[in-house]
């Protein structure tokens, strides 16, 4: 009888070599009691002395199936202690979030299960059981939605602190694995449920492929490894042809000048047009903070390839072309020019910046609730820094901005909330709004976003003091 668990135990051991565990490494294991994280949970409980890595478990239940959720959790207590493996749960109701947020239930869950275990996990690993068929899953998802070579790199084995060890197993190679082991797990209801577009790829189109090619989850995973190495050169390749093309970038500027560096048109206009559109994806996502999609991308590069327009607008930025370089200034709310429109990335130190003196920290909360009442003249802004999607940036406002004060349990625009509050016209493009990939996490003045709220569960907070502040 073929060894299924001693082969997918080796699959996982080669992974945890090739992610390079440094000694005494702790991994947070994101655990749903499924069969997935449960042959994961006892694969890395039976390597963790062989690597010497601390293991613990982390779960969230999402509240969105009634009893059947709180089953779930029961079970996840129940293997955790049979396991000896330390656990921490957090209830969240997904579906209030969505709602609250204007969001989907998976991406709001998403965003919440990553904020949590980024949590429980600190300076950690987290690991996720995401298999070789949910590769095929993703990269088709990613197909229909016209994605390119990123899209059909489909889910890395290593992207920062997160790990997959299972990357190399099928759903099938995990099933059996944990049948030969006896190893009990539950099932989702909602993984039946098709109004869920990857449950309508897992339960309808890949049976059709698997008919046409019964190895076409190993095929895709091929497709995957194979592109990355070229996905990688390519964004390579753009960020040195960025840096080439910046004119200027030396030049010693406020830090919210609304000039930003210029780029040569020469140097741009020579590029491939597979580098070029990676470069207008960079420049936007530089200036503008946003990731373009994919016909905002070709316009700045037509743009730059000399179209007929003098001027190109996007987002919160204007770009002419001006001596033979493109050069980007910021506008401000209601597509009026301004000397106002600011932007800062995360920094270390003091800046000047139009809200004042400005210092933006990451605190340990023992530290934060130490010093909460020494700074509170200008503890502007605070949130969970753990809670916030990659680089936090500091901003002035833009058209359409809203958020979701924590506690109010409602949206609402900036516009509004200025209107409210008589915050004065002239004085409102100075208001510092802290903002990630996902949007406003706060408001000077106005408080957090419901979804960076600072906790009981806060471990780290990012605070921002800002002295002589207008607003």
């Amino acid at each position: 009888m073929k060894n299924i668990k001693a082969e997918l135990a080796n699959k996982v051991a080669c992974a945890l070599d090739d992610f390079d565990l440094l000694p005494g490494s702790k991994i947070t294991l994101a655990y749903s009691g499924g069969a997935d994280s449960s042959a994961l949970l006892y694969a890395l409980h039976e390597l963790q002395e062989r690597f010497g890595f601390a293991l613990d478990v982390a779960h969230l239940n999402h509240m969105l199936r009634g009893e059947e959720s709180f089953r779930d959790e029961e079970f996840v207590r129940k293997v955790c202690a049979k396991l000896d493996v330390p656990l921490t749960i957090k209830q969240a109701d997904i579906a209030a979030l969505a709602k609250e947020r204007g969001q989907g239930l998976e991406q709001t869950g998403r965003d919440e299960r990553y904020a949590f275990l980024r949590q429980c996990a600190g300076d950690g690993l987290i690991a996720t059981a995401h298999t070789k068929s949910d590769q095929l899953e993703t990269v088709l998802l990613n197909l229909t939605r016209g994605a390119g070579i990123r899209g059909l790199c489909g889910i890395p084995a290593r992207r920062g602190n997160i790990i997959r060890p299972l990357l190399d197993c099928t759903r099938e190679e995990i099933e059996d694995f944990c049948a030969q082991g006896k190893i009990e797990y539950i099932t989702d209801s909602t993984n039946a449920d098709t109004a869920f577009a990857r449950n309508r790829i897992r339960l309808s189109v890949i049976p059709e492929l698997k008919r046409i090619n019964p190895a076409v989850e190993q095929a895709a995973a091929r497709l995957s490894r194979n592109l990355t190495p070229d996905e990688e050169f390519l964004e390579r390749t753009a960020a040195k042809a960025l840096a080439d093309a910046t004119v200027g970038a030396n030049c010693v500027r406020p830090a919210y000048c609304n000039v930003r560096p210029a780029y040569s048109c020469t140097a741009l206009r020579a590029l491939h047009q597979a580098i070029l559109r990676r470069v207008c994806r960079k420049l936007i996502l530089r200036h503008c903070g946003v990731a373009a999609d994919e016909k905002t991308t070709a316009s700045l590069a037509e743009f730059i390839r000399g179209g007929d327009s003098k001027k190109f607008t996007i987002y919160n930025i204007q770009c002419t072309i001006e001596n033979a370089d493109l050069v980007i200034r910021d506008i401000v709310v209601n597509n009026i020019l301004s000397q106002n429109a600011w932007r800062c990335d995360f920094f270390e130190g003091l800046r000047e910046l139009p809200c004042g003196n400005t210092q933006m920290v990451v605190l340990n909360i023992e530290e934060f609730i130490e010093n909460k009442k020494i700074y509170k003249k200008h503890l502007n802004i605070y949130a969970d820094y753990d809670r916030i999607v990659k680089i936090p940036f500091l901003r002035s406002r833009m058209q359409g901005d809203k958020f979701h004060p924590a506690g109010r349990n409602v949206g609402k625009t900036l516009k509004k909330l200025f209107n409210e509050a008589a915050v004065p016209v002239n004085e409102r493009n100075s208001v510092a709004v802290l903002c990630d990939d996902v949007g406003i996490v706060a408001v000077s003045g106005f408080g957090t976003d419901a979804r960076a709220e600072v906790t009981r569960q806060t471990r780290r907070v990012l605070a921002v003091l800002i002295d002589d502040c207008n607003c």
